[in-house]
C-alpha cells in the first residue's frame, strides 16, 4: 500500500531545497484523487513552496486579444480556426482602443499586460503599436507578446520594441490536436530566451482525456526549457469546435495540476499562473492570473471590454485572503 503522505512529504522536502523531483514522483502525485485528503496535504504543501520560492508575492495581468481572425492552423479547441466558421468574418481592434484600453487599465491598477494575436499577426504591427503605446501611455508597467512563432530576428524586434516577454506554449497533443510541430514550438521559446525575453508557458489546454503521463511529460519538457512562469490552463470546450461536446476538467484536479507543476518547478520558475482565476489553485500554489479582454480563443462571441472571467478587484481580494500580496511589475520581471 502506498504512503502518500510520506511521499508528499518528501517531495516538499526536496523542493524546498530547489531539488528535481523524479518524474515518477509527479506521476504518483498527478494520480492521487483530487477530492482527497492526500491532495489537499499536496495542494498545502505546495502553497508553502510558492511562500518559499515567490516570496507570497502575486501578479495580476491583463490579457488583451487583438484580432478575431479566421485561423488556417484550425486547432481542435480553437474558436478561431477557420474550419470551425464561429467567427467567419476578420475583426481586428483598432488601435487606438489598445492604447485607450491600456490607459484605462493602468488607471484601475494593472502593471502586467499580455497582447494576444492570432498565428500569423504581423510582427511590425505589433512593434509599432507597443511604440506608441509607450509613447501615450505613461506608467510602471510591463507588457509581453502572446503571437505565432518566432525566428531570432523577430524575437529581437520584438524585445527593440518594448516587449519584455513572451506567452508560448507546447501544447497538450501538439502536432495531433494542433497542426504545429512540437519542434517550432521549442525553437520560439528558445528563440525568445536567446533574445533577452522572460517567457511564460503553459501545460495547456487541459482536457479530461489527457493522460498523467501527457501532463507530466510536458511538466518535464519545462524543466527542460526552464520558462519563468509555468501556467496550468483548463480547456474551454467551446461548442462548434470539435471538442465542444466534451465535459470539463473541474477546479479540483485543475489546482492539483497547480500545485504539482509548483513542486515540480522549485527553482526552475518563479511563477505559477492558474487560468481561469481558480481559488483553490491560488490556495495551492499559485501566484498569478491573467484576466481577459477583448479577442478570445476560448469564447464564441466577442465581448469587447468586458471582462472574460472576474475583475482585477476580486482577483486582488482572492490573493489577499490566500496570504499573497500584489506586486506586479518587480514580481515578473525577478529571477531566481
Amino acid at each position: 500500500m502506498k504512503d502518500n503522505m510520506s511521499m508528499i512529504m518528501s517531495a516538499e522536502a526536496q523542493a524546498m531545497r530547489g531539488e528535481y523531483i523524479g518524474k515518477d514522483t509527479v506521476l504518483e502525485l498527478l494520480s492521487l484523487d483530487p477530492l482527497s485528503e492526500d491532495c489537499s496535504a499536496l495542494g498545502k504543501a505546495a502553497r508553502r513552496i510558492a511562500s518559499r520560492f515567490c516570496d507570497d508575492t502575486a501578479i495580476v495581468g491583463s490579457s488583451i486579444g487583438l484580432d478575431l481572425v479566421p485561423c488556417s492552423m484550425s486547432c481542435r479547441f480553437c474558436s478561431l480556426g477557420e474550419k470551425w466558421r464561429i467567427f467567419p468574418e476578420p475583426y481586428v481592434m483598432p488601435d487606438d482602443d489598445v492604447v485607450d484600453l491600456i490607459r484605462e487599465s493602468v488607471d484601475q491598477g494593472f502593471a502586467k499586460f499580455t497582447l494576444r494575436t492570432t498565428e500569423f499577426y504581423d510582427i511590425d504591427a505589433l512593434c509599432r503599436l507597443r511604440r506608441r503605446i509607450a509613447d501615450e501611455v505613461p506608467g510602471d508597467y510591463v507588457i509581453s507578446a502572446n503571437t505565432g512563432e518566432l525566428d531570432s530576428e523577430k524575437a529581437r524586434k520584438l524585445k527593440e520594441a518594448g516587449y519584455v516577454g513572451i506567452y508560448h506554449a507546447v501544447r497538450l497533443r501538439e502536432g495531433i490536436d494542433t497542426p504545429i510541430p512540437v519542434e517550432t514550438r521549442i525553437a520560439t521559446i528558445r528563440a525568445a530566451q536567446e533574445a533577452g525575453m522572460f517567457v511564460a508557458s503553459g501545460v495547456d489546454p487541459i482536457g479530461i482525456e489527457h493522460t498523467d503521463s501527457e501532463i507530466a511529460d510536458l511538466i518535464d519538457l519545462y524543466r527542460e526549457l526552464r520558462p519563468n512562469t509555468v501556467c496550468t490552463m483548463k480547456r474551454i470546450n467551446v461548442k462548434g469546435t470539435p471538442v465542444g461536446d466534451l465535459e470539463e476538467i473541474g477546479d479540483m484536479r485543475l489546482a492539483q495540476i497547480a500545485a504539482i507543476i509548483r513542486l515540480a518547478g522549485a527553482g526552475v520558475w518563479r511563477n505559477v499562473a492558474v487560468h481561469p482565476v481558480t481559488e483553490q489553485a491560488i490556495r495551492w500554489g499559485a501566484n498569478t492570473v491573467s484576466l481577459e479582454l477583448g479577442a478570445n480563443p476560448r469564447d464564441d462571441k466577442y465581448e469587447g471590454k468586458k471582462w472574460s472571467t472576474v475583475g482585477r478587484e476580486m482577483a486582488v481580494k482572492i490573493f489577499q485572503e490566500s496570504g499573497y500580496k500584489v506586486d506586479s511589475v518587480s514580481a515578473y520581471t525577478r529571477r531566481h
